[in-house]
C-alpha cells in the first residue's frame, strides 16, 4: 500500500485503472509501469492521504521492500504549472455568460488597472480552483471585490 497526498488532483490522477510510472535512482533509465488496482474512496481524516495500491510487474525481482522511488501519473507528464485562484476571483463575462473570467492587474501609464481575462478552469480544491488557460502563475489576480470590477478600473494593491 502506498500513501499518496494529492490535494491538487482530488484523487483523479490516481483513479482506478490509470497507468502509473515508477522510477528509481538505483535503476537509471528504467521505468516500471503498472495499473492502479485500488484506491481508497476518501482521504484519511488526520493525514489527508489517499491510500493507493498499484501493481507493477517485477519479473527480475529488482524491486524490494524499502526502495524509495518517484511516482509519475500520466496526467503529470509534460504538464505545466497551473495558476490557482480563489473561487471569489471568478466572474462571468457579459459577452460570454456561460464562460468564466478573472480580473488581472496590469500597468497602464504607470498605474495598476483591472483587465478582464477569459479563463479555462481545471479542478477545484477547497475554496480555490486551477486556471488551466488565461492566467499564468505569478500574475496578480483580483480576489476581493472582483464581481464589482469593470474593465480599466484603477486598483489599489494591498499586500
Amino acid at each position: 500500500m502506498l500513501g499518496v497526498r494529492c490535494p491538487r488532483c482530488h484523487n483523479r490522477a490516481l483513479a482506478g485503472g490509470r497507468i502509473v510510472t515508477l522510477s528509481f535512482e538505483a535503476f537509471p533509465g528504467v521505468e516500471f509501469r503498472g495499473p492502479n488496482t485500488r484506491i481508497s474512496p476518501a482521504a484519511d481524516a488526520n493525514s489527508r492521504v489517499f491510500h493507493v495500491e498499484v501493481t507493477w510487474p517485477n519479473p527480475r525481482d529488482q524491486l524490494t521492500v524499502g526502495f524509495i522511488g518517484a511516482l509519475e501519473t500520466g496526467e503529470d507528464k509534460g504538464a505545466g504549472a497551473a495558476a490557482v485562484v480563489p473561487l471569489t476571483a471568478l466572474v462571468r463575462p457579459k459577452e460570454d455568460p456561460a464562460g468564466y473570467a478573472v480580473f488581472v492587474v496590469q500597468e497602464q501609464d504607470g498605474k495598476p488597472v483591472a483587465r478582464l481575462r477569459k479563463v479555462k478552469l481545471g479542478d477545484t480544491f477547497g475554496n480555490t480552483i486551477a486556471v488551466m488557460d488565461g492566467v499564468q502563475p505569478g500574475e496578480r489576480v483580483i480576489t476581493t471585490g472582483a464581481a464589482l470590477m469593470v474593465e480599466g478600473t484603477p486598483v489599489q494593491i494591498i499586500p
